[in-house]
């Protein structure tokens, strides 16, 4: 493309949110078995339903063997919440609460649902439940992020089970969905001199705009003034974004140093010759991106920045010439 932008802001910083996966993994001690080569082995899967694969290994003095199989686990009513992967503050969302009947009889159940957390119910609790025999209902659960970082919190109770000879107790099940600011990280930065017995603190209005859960810092002493050049030169290499400014900015550091220089600040950086041709391929993108009237975009197509162009158009190429590059154009 000859000119972009950054992208949606959104998809970058701020806190990632906190998700939850189940893995189902067990392994049983050695069990010795009978003499029709049978055992029992007992482990523990929790509330899960769904499909499993069970490997064994049995073994004697003069043989050895293996196999597997999967096996399918389900109790007499599946419930399952299907849920978006995280929420931003003050969205609503509509989940669905599956409700599946695997006895061979009918079932009325009763649902009632509670949220704590960062999540709140958006509509009162739902009517009892008729399911035939092999049915699913799904039911519809309205829900609100609320302010903050952290967990939200489903639960359901689900009770009516009946079966001949049988007495369930009611099934307790509960889902949790990350909740986050919906906002990007910001970052401020200030910095101070201090004369021997001074005191710093951190300044109160860079903290009066930010979520306290959501805060992060870093002090940095030092002797010296606190030019990071390590860490601004990570920063430009690990940059998502290939822009036009991006791009530019991420070479100069290729341009300015060599690969002894880059280890002496504790970067691990390619050969100069890998770093040449990397500089090459940036300059061919910095040439993609030119306008026909020799002028660089920047936000949309039809714009064009005369200080940027004259920098890309003069001083970059005596930049290049400098570091050894041929010049072209």
């Amino acid at each position: 493309m000859r000119f972009g932008g950054d992208g949606d802001e959104l998809k970058r910083g701020g806190k990632p949110p906190v998700n939850h996966v189940t893995i189902i993994a067990q392994q049983a001690q050695p069990v010795e078995l009978d003499a029709n080569g049978e055992g029992t082995v007992s482990l523990p899967i929790g509330d899960f339903n769904g499909e499993l694969r069970l490997m064994a290994q049995a073994w004697t003095d003069d043989d050895f063997g293996s196999s597997e199989s999967k096996v399918v686990v389900a109790a007499p009513v599946i419930t399952e919440l299907n849920t978006p992967r995280f929420l931003a503050s003050g969205d609503n969302a509509r989940l669905t609460l599956d409700l599946t009947n695997l006895t061979d009889k009918p079932q009325t159940l009763n649902v009632a649902l509670t949220a704590g957390g960062n999540l709140a119910l958006e509509a009162p609790q739902p009517q009892p439940v008729q399911l035939a025999a092999g049915e699913r209902s799904t039911l519809f659960i309205p829900v609100r992020a609320l302010d903050g970082f952290g967990d939200g919190e489903i639960a359901a109770q689900v009770s009516g089970l009946t079966l001949p000879g049988e007495t369930f107790a009611p099934q307790q099940k509960s889902w949790k969905i990350g909740v986050r600011p919906a906002f990007p990280a910001q970052t401020v930065n200030s910095g101070t001199m201090l004369k021997p017995g001074e005191s710093w603190h951190a300044p109160e209005q860079h903290l009066a705009d930010f979520s306290p859960v959501t805060l992060q810092g870093q002090l940095l002493l030092s002797g010296t003034p606190p030019l990071n050049l390590a860490r601004y030169i990570r920063e430009l290499q690990a940059y998502p974004y290939g822009c036009l400014e991006q791009t530019a900015s991420g070479l100069f550091p290729s341009l300015y140093t060599n690969a002894a220089q880059l280890s002496a600040l504790g970067i691990k950086g390619d050969s100069d010759e890998k770093r040449r041709a990397a500089i090459e391929i940036g300059i061919s993108r910095l040439l993609q991106m030119q306008r026909n009237d020799g002028g660089f975009a920047l936000w949309d197509k039809k714009r064009s920045r005369r200080v940027l162009a004259h920098r890309l158009r003069h001083r970059f190429p005596g930049t290049c010439g400098r570091a050894g590059l041929q010049r072209t154009g």
